[in-house]
């Protein structure tokens, strides 16, 4: 997200607690096919991911794969890229889209072998669980910008007559608010030569969730809190991140004092990755190498991601090997704020 370069509004952060908002997730590449209804993920056991080298942050994504073809033959499939389904609850959500009137609004760009490539973007308009994509552009709205401000004033910029068909046609409440979702699939054509590796790199913005508050450090007894569904939040993103109590007690003790002189808060931000489609190639991962890492030091990260190994307040890594995903990758991120404080 974008930081702040000069005076801290300290007491308007202090006093506003809103509620976490949820971040979108990236995935890892899958192989695919052309179905009926689009592009649909598929299992190959001709390819395997020698290695991946995964880099999580909330301004960006930096991801490595190495693949071999283990066949004696060329083999061609569609290599994709899915994003999860943003429900229509996401439009109140503040993300840092980089260019959310884009199509490509997360700014994905790949490269085989060093060299940069072409993409393909599919987007659907999932709607009581069919694609509605034609039926919505047909009305003059684009899928895209999938975000509060595009959204409504897209729809704010349309005749009287087209909402009510978009009420009609189920695309809106009685109030006007979107019902649909948005489905977004990056992937491309990609040939693997017999016994050969290659080289798959991706490099993005996440859409990541933000929010003018931070669960951590949160209190030391949560038995003080006297409100149900506050304390069951704070327990489910215990459940959720993982955080250890010294860097929960540290944290504590910054706030306290507000130490180093210019630190004030912690915002947070969420990021999520989908790595359970990496499971998708012939066998597991050889080698999977994760790093965690927030740009500023005064930040602190924190994840559940099983062998994860804390090497700064700012930075985890993981290494693992014969990696087989079964669970998704979710990231926390306290971000320091203060007047003294400048973010990228």
């Amino acid at each position: 997200m974008k930081g702040f370069s000069g005076v801290f509004l300290a007491g308007i952060w202090a006093g506003i607690w809103a509620g976490i908002l949820a971040a979108p997730a990236f995935a890892n590449d899958s192989a695919a096919g052309v179905g009926v209804g689009g592009i649909e993920l598929r299992q190959t056991d001709a390819v395997a991911m020698l290695s991946e080298d995964l880099a999580v942050s909330p301004t960006e994504i930096r991801v490595r794969y190495v693949f071999r073809n283990e066949t004696d033959t060329p083999v061609e499939t569609i290599v994709a890229f899915p994003l999860p389904e943003l429900g229509p609850g996401g439009l109140e959500v503040e993300r840092n889209l980089p260019d959310p009137w884009s199509d490509n609004f997360v700014q994905f760009q790949t490269w085989i072998d060093g060299q940069p490539v072409p993409l393909q973007v599919q987007h659907r308009v999932m709607l009581d669980g069919q694609d509605r994509a034609a039926d919505l552009q047909a009305l003059g709205v684009s899928p895209v910008p999938f975000d509060a401000y595009g959204v409504h004033s897209a729809l704010a910029d349309l005749p009287a007559q087209t909402r009510q068909a978009l009420k009609q046609g189920g695309f809106l409440t009685e109030d006007g608010f979107p019902r649909w979702s948005l489905q977004s699939t990056f992937w491309r054509t990609q040939v693997f030569p017999p016994h050969t590796e290659v080289t798959v790199e991706h490099r993005y913005v996440p859409a990541a969730g933000i929010s003018l508050n931070s669960w951590f450090p949160g209190p030391e007894d949560p038995a003080t809190i006297h409100d149900d569904w506050w304390r069951e939040a704070l327990a489910a993103a215990h459940a959720d991140y993982c955080p250890e109590p010294e860097a929960l007690n540290t944290m504590r003790a910054a706030l306290e004092t507000g130490m180093p002189e210019g630190f004030a808060t912690y915002i947070s931000a969420e990021v999520d990755y989908i790595l359970t489609t990496g499971a998708n190639w012939r066998g597991p991962i050889g080698r999977f190498h994760l790093v965690v890492e927030s740009p500023v030091t005064l930040d602190w990260v924190f994840t559940c991601f099983p062998g994860a190994q804390r090497i700064a307040p700012n930075r985890i890594e993981a290494t693992l090997t014969d990696f087989t995903p079964t669970q998704d990758l979710r990231v926390y991120v306290s971000e320091a704020m203060g007047p003294g404080i400048e973010r990228p």
